[in-house]
């Protein structure tokens, strides 16, 4: 016998990268502040900002060089998210993931280090505090 189980529908259609970027927003009513780009997908983008514009705003983003524009489709206190007009040309695309942040490293990445015979360390929650965006 044999059961096929259906996978998951997963919200996000498209691969997103993690990135650390300086950006300015511009709103269609000519404010602008500077904001910290945390993700990009080719249909969207993750940003912090000082002051989330609203859902539904039109925004331009201006980062690395490119112009983006796109509405805002969601905030929650300074993080938002915003869908782009029109996916992003592969060319922008490779330009962005050339800028991944790289998090974490190998397994393998000290070969000096023996890990199976290091003593255990106790590790405690930390706040971590980021100064604000300028």
């Amino acid at each position: 016998m044999r059961i096929t189980i259906p996978k998951r529908q997963c919200k996000r259609r498209s691969k997103r990268l993690r990135v650390f970027l300086r950006a300015t927003l511009t709103t269609y009513r000519g404010e602008q502040q500077p904001v910290r780009v945390r993700d990009i997908s080719e249909g969207g983008i993750l940003v912090e900002a000082a002051q989330s514009p609203g859902v539904g705003e039109r925004i331009t983003l201006s980062c690395s060089g490119h112009q983006l524009e796109g509405t805002v489709i969601w905030y929650r206190g300074s993080w938002s998210g915003i869908a782009f007009e029109r996916p992003l040309r592969p060319a922008v695309w490779r330009d962005f993931a050339a800028r991944v942040l790289r998090v974490g490293a190998p397994r393998e990445y000290r070969r000096d280090l023996d890990i199976e015979h290091d003593r255990q360390i106790e590790v405690t929650p930390r706040i971590i505090r980021m100064r604000p965006l300028r």
